[in-house]
């Protein structure tokens, strides 16, 4: 009996490999390979928060295997044309050997650079914009690669906030109004005023 044991063993053990490799195959999922890019540098608060979304939404994901690439571009800080383009440059090379499924671009800033007024980052990559202006999004109704992106629309609900503003301080007068230099800033702060205009007989 001692001498079949090497036979019996590894007959048990080929049983056992051929189930292990059926179930691997089994669980196998198909490569998505993402880039995503930020306007901001990777401590803006909101990218911290956003890039947690993502991730959580990934995990639950059973369908893919998805590799994510970042790349934060810190606009604050380095938005001149010059600069822009020696990014752009660096992205394309950094990325020109890998077979993307899809750019998230963060932001209007961040859209605006991968599409580069036309001459896409990534040429037949699709874009998925997140967060972006009504302005924006109306703009991209009439962009030539308006196929090829989507995207979500950030609301400005200026309206409640003016709301819980009187109910909290029923006596206000006087509004600082605090906004940035980006362009999705600018674009907020063109709706957030027409909005705060329908309250001139208050403030």
């Amino acid at each position: 009996d001692s001498a079949h044991m090497p036979l019996y063993a590894f007959c048990i053990n080929s049983i056992f490999f051929f189930l292990l490799l059926s179930v691997l195959h089994a669980e196998a999922k198909e490569l998505k390979q993402v880039l995503v890019i930020y306007s901001q540098d990777k401590w803006h608060p909101a990218h911290e928060i956003t890039e947690k979304g993502f991730r959580s939404v990934l995990n639950s994901n059973f369908e893919f295997d998805i590799r994510l690439y970042v790349e934060y571009l810190d606009l604050a800080n380095f938005s001149s044309p010059a600069q822009q383009k020696v990014a752009a440059e660096y992205i394309r090379k950094k990325y020109s050997g890998l077979q993307l499924d899809s750019i998230v671009t963060v932001y209007d800033t961040a859209l605006y650079f991968a599409v580069n007024e036309g001459d896409p980052l990534l040429p037949g990559v699709p874009i998925i914009a997140s967060q972006l202006s009504w302005k924006t999004g109306e703009l991209l109704d009439s962009s030539p690669l308006h196929d090829s992106i989507t995207g979500t629309i950030v609301g400005e609900n200026i309206t409640s906030l003016m709301q819980d503003v009187f109910k909290l301080f029923p006596r206000t007068e006087n509004i600082a109004f605090i906004c940035g230099s980006s362009l999705s800033d600018q674009d907020s702060d063109i709706l957030f005023r027409k909005e705060i205009a329908s309250y001139k007989d208050k403030i």
